[in-house]
Order: structure tokens, then sequence, then C-alpha cells
């Protein structure tokens, strides 16, 4: 499956995701995520502007997150470990000078229950860097909207024929001369049934004033004498 990539942009120095105006930070709109994409997060995490990245020690192990509330008592509704931080993802990664890149994936159980039947949610993400022998390292944690889908893909129920008469579907019956629902063939003439006193009248074409009209034959029969 095709992931989605999306760059983000961090200020270290301030925690905060930013958006670029050339080099200059300017406050970011709101990150929208939909449940079961695939995603690919191409992090520029930067220092005092957009030409200046910040550095992390070689063995550096780093975690992605997101979650819907800011209790501790669980675990985060997404999380992506170290082993998903592939560098050669991304041909411009350098985990040591602040280009950094994950894979996540937004189909987990523990998503989908959180949003339910909501049409969406506020989350949070966080990125995390560990260095050797230091406690982990909140680089930024930002505001988010996780989407719900109201449609999925299934195996859609199979059709049950058209739902308009055919000739195909006609021939049959006029050649056994046996009923198709409420009309029936018989000796070239068609016959149209009556469900009020459950008899079968022919039906016929006129000219009635010089246009043609169908009508109706007075006298019906019943299905024992068809």
């Amino acid at each position: 499956m095709a992931r989605r990539i999306i760059p983000i942009y961090i200020d270290t120095i301030n925690s905060e995701r930013v958006e670029l105006d050339g080099s200059l930070f300017i406050k970011a709109s709101r990150m929208n995520l939909y449940v079961t994409q695939q995603l690919l997060l191409q992090f520029h995490l930067l220092t005092i502007d957009g030409s200046n990245y910040a550095t992390f020690p070689t063995g550096t192990t780093w975690y992605f997150g997101i979650d819907t509330s800011f209790a501790s008592d669980h675990d985060d509704v997404v999380q992506v470990g170290d082993s998903d931080f592939v560098a050669s993802d991304w041909n411009e990664a350098d985990f040591n000078n602040g280009k950094v890149c994950c894979r996540v994936d937004l189909t987990s159980s523990a998503l989908i229950t959180a949003l339910g039947s909501s049409s969406e949610l506020t989350g949070y993400a966080g990125l995390w860097a560990t260095a050797p022998g230091e406690k982990p390292l909140c680089v930024c944690e930002w505001q988010i909207t996780l989407k719900n889908l109201a449609t999925y893909v299934r195996e859609p129920a199979e059709q049950q024929g058209v739902t308009y008469v055919t000739t195909d579907m006609l021939t049959p019956y006029l050649l056994k001369q046996t009923p198709y629902h409420d009309t029936w063939f018989k000796d070239g003439i068609m016959y149209k049934f009556c469900s009020d006193d459950n008899k079968w009248y022919p039906i016929g074409l006129r000219l009635v004033d010089g246009r043609p009209t169908l009508v109706i034959g007075e006298n019906g029969l019943t299905t024992e004498e068809m």
C-alpha cells in the first residue's frame, strides 16, 4: 500500500510544530489524519530557522505516538517504535542531523475503538528522542484532528439480477407459456393478473379515435382456466 507522505517541521527550541514561509517559522494549521491511512512522516527538526537543523547523538532511539487524552493509565492509541524509524524510506534522511522519518499505521484497534461512531476526535501527536544513557525527551507534541470514515470497503452483496424486464428474461416465459410475475403470454395474447378477483385479463391494442389504445378484456380467466 502506498503511504501518504507528510513533511513536518518542528521548532525544537520552542517544541512547536511550525510551517515555513521561506526560511521563517509561521504558525502551523491543524493536521488532519484519517483512520486506516498508512503514513510516512518526514520530520525536519529545526533550530532558529528553516535552514538550521538540530543534531542528535549516534545511537538515539525514537518514538512517535498519538493519544486522545492526557491520562497516563493506558497506552497511546497509535504507537510507533524505533524499528519503524527507517532511514532508507526517505532519501534525505539524516537522523543525526535533524531529518528523521517514521512509518505510521492508523489501523490499530485501539484507535478505531477510541473513534467509535464519532466523526472526529481531537488527538495529540508526540515525537520523542532518547539519547544513549539519557531519559526520553519529548521533541514536540502538537494537536491534531483524527478523522473517522463512514465508508469501508467490504465485499458487496451479489445483485440478484436486473430490476427491470428484458427480452431475454421474457423469452422463456413466452416459449413455455408460463406466467412471469403478473404477466402471462398465451397463444400470442398478453394477460395481466388482477389481484382483486384473482383473474387474468387479456390485453389488446385497438385504434380509438384514430389513436392506438390498450384495451382490457372484460372476461377474466382463473389460473386453472389458463
